[in-house]
């Protein structure tokens, strides 16, 4: 047996070992032995056939004012032959060099409505740079919907590279 069979052999037969111990100290404290849960399998998700798809990109550098910035709006069609349409949205954001550390988010918006709370990104460090991602779906009635990209920024700061893919599913 190599050193490296020896060694993981060994820690994996310290974490049994560890294990067994919190289970015989769980017993004793509260005379109760605990019992393994069954898994549950997950729940599929229902099948999204792609209808059509829109994608863009860009790289601005240009200067973010505090609050809700518009990066980018599109177009996209529910078809009147479909009872509903999911969107699939999803952003790459690139933002950089405030004043000062910040926190900030990305913004989809659907016909004027926020597809989500919004999630803060992170804290964009001051003089720094940050990239944050953001996917999420919307379900909306056939016609046209206009989706709307937006960086929210506590103080100005600059726009950098970005990208969006908003893609329409039936259903």
């Amino acid at each position: 047996m190599s050193r490296t069979q020896f060694f993981t052999v060994a820690v994996l037969c310290g974490m049994v070992f560890a294990a067994q111990a919190a289970a015989a100290a769980e017993s004793r404290s509260t005379g109760i032995t605990p019992q393994a849960q069954p898994v549950q399998p997950p729940i599929p998700a229902a099948e999204h056939k792609m209808i059509a798809s829109f994608v863009d990109s860009g790289n601005p550098q240009s200067q973010l004012s505090a609050g809700a910035n518009v990066i980018e709006i599109g177009t996209v069609t529910c078809p009147k032959s479909e009872s509903s349409c999911t969107l699939i949205l999803s952003a790459m954001d690139q933002v950089a060099f405030p004043a000062s550390a910040t926190q900030w988010a990305i913004q989809m918006l659907v016909d004027g409505a926020y597809a989500d709370s919004s999630p803060v990104q992170d804290i964009l460090p001051a003089n720094g740079i940050d990239v944050g991602s953001w996917m999420g779906d919307y379900p909306v009635a056939p016609g046209k919907h206009t989706i709307t990209f937006q960086t929210y920024v506590e103080v100005p700061a600059l726009q950098a590279q970005w990208s969006v893919n908003y893609t329409v599913a039936k259903p």
